[in-house]
């Protein structure tokens, strides 16, 4: 389907420009103006694109909230030139018609190719493998939340293939201004975490609580996995993104433990005592400088 974004064709308006004659340059108005339409198709799709990860919670709040922004703006540039188009058309015929329409086509064109620009932009972000669901079995053990060497290790090749697959959507678009997001949440179900454990004895300090009760204990377990697999994560990206790489200007990392909450996804069987609960998810997200 990306293909698609690449042979629509593109209006040669040098000729326009120079021809006088009223016929062509209305001509080319119209052409432009479907040309535009066919753009605005293509930005109604990532929207549903957007709004169909969203719901299978396989991109995060904040890229969700960021490309929604995006999208509107993409849709708002390309119906404020379909207005004028329209407004030229149906004004009368005249030297001064015919001097704003030339003027106009003669700017519209790098507008439509930074615009076509960002529609492949974002057709490439949602396609990208931007989720992962890791569960936490696989790098703690039963009441841990801090990895060990093997562990560690293990982390570390699933982390590095992460960064790699940001790195190379990021070397693709090298031409703009961008930012890498990173976030990291934490789930744990509803086993209780018994007062006098060790786990209970390390957990119950930081929960900000006189008398933690199970959800306060679980969250604050889920928010130090989290934290754990961030602090690894952060450690592939120094080695996969060099410092001297200018392509990226800022980098975010996020770990949340969202404690008892239910993972986002296709599940709706979920149990009290569930290993499927227990999980991290992973997103990243390479976002467009919108200033």
């Amino acid at each position: 389907m990306k293909a698609i974004f690449y042979v629509l064709p593109i209006l040669l308006l040098a000729g326009c420009v120079a021809e006088n004659d009223s016929k062509t340059i209305y001509r080319h108005i119209r052409d432009e103006e479907q040309e535009l339409k066919s753009l605005s198709v293509k930005i109604d799709s990532l929207d549903r694109q957007r709004i169909s990860k969203a719901s299978a919670g396989s991109i995060d709040e904040t890229t969700d909230s960021v490309t929604k922004v995006y999208i509107q703006r993409l849709k708002d540039s390309v119906n404020t030139r379909l207005e004028y188009f329209n407004a030229i058309v149906h004004r009368p015929k005249n030297k001064s018609t015919k001097a704003d329409a030339l003027k106009y086509l003669a700017s519209v064109k790098q507008q439509y190719d930074k615009d076509l620009n960002n529609v492949i932009f974002l057709d490439d972000l949602f396609k990208a493998s931007t989720f992962n669901r890791l569960n936490t079995a696989a790098f703690f053990g039963p009441g841990e939340y801090e990895l060990d060497d093997s562990s560690a290790a293990n982390a570390s090749v699933i982390m590095k293939n992460i960064i790699k697959e940001a790195h190379d959507f990021s070397a693709k678009h090298a031409d703009r201004k961008l930012k890498a997001l990173f976030i990291v949440l934490g789930y744990a179900d509803e086993q209780e975490i018994s007062k006098g454990t060790d786990l209970y004895n390390k957990l119950a300090p930081i929960t900000g609580s006189k008398k933690p009760d199970r959800q306060h204990l679980n969250t604050e377990l889920s928010n130090r996995r989290a934290s754990s697999i961030k602090n690894i994560l952060k450690n592939q990206y120094k080695l996969v993104f060099p410092a001297n790489e200018g392509y990226l200007f800022s980098s975010s990392f996020i770990a949340t433990g969202k404690g008892e909450q239910l993972p986002t996804g296709d599940i709706k069987n979920y149990q009290s005592y569930d290993e499927r609960r227990r999980v991290v998810l992973l997103y990243w997200s390479i976002l467009p400088d919108l200033n």
